[in-house]
């Protein structure tokens, strides 16, 4: 598991790289950031959906629509590299 601050700083460059337009739409937009790590990482896709699942874990990824429908313009993901879960930043964190 990687930790808290790995995570964040993983989150911001993967905020820089991509744009709100290519997160829209629930598995379109997760699929983005999942390829984005593998090629940032140069990690298999497996490795690389690990750490997605991890960013939603620690709230550094959140999805704002309802990924049981069809996705709607207005339905995207978000990286927010400061804002976590309490829960995630002291299991992250932990030695």
């Amino acid at each position: 598991m990687k930790t808290h601050t790995d995570l964040a700083v993983l989150a911001s460059d993967l905020k820089a790289r991509l744009s709100q337009q290519e997160l829209a739409g629930y598995l379109r937009g997760k699929t983005r950031v999942r390829d984005a790590i593998r090629d940032r990482l140069e990690c298999s896709d497996l490795v690389a959906e690990q750490l997605v699942e991890e960013l939603i874990g620690f709230g550094m990824l959140n999805f704002h629509g309802d990924p049981t429908t069809p996705s709607a313009s207005r339905d995207r993901w978000t990286l927010d590299p400061q804002k976590a879960t309490t829960l995630g930043s002291n299991a992250g964190d932990s030695p």
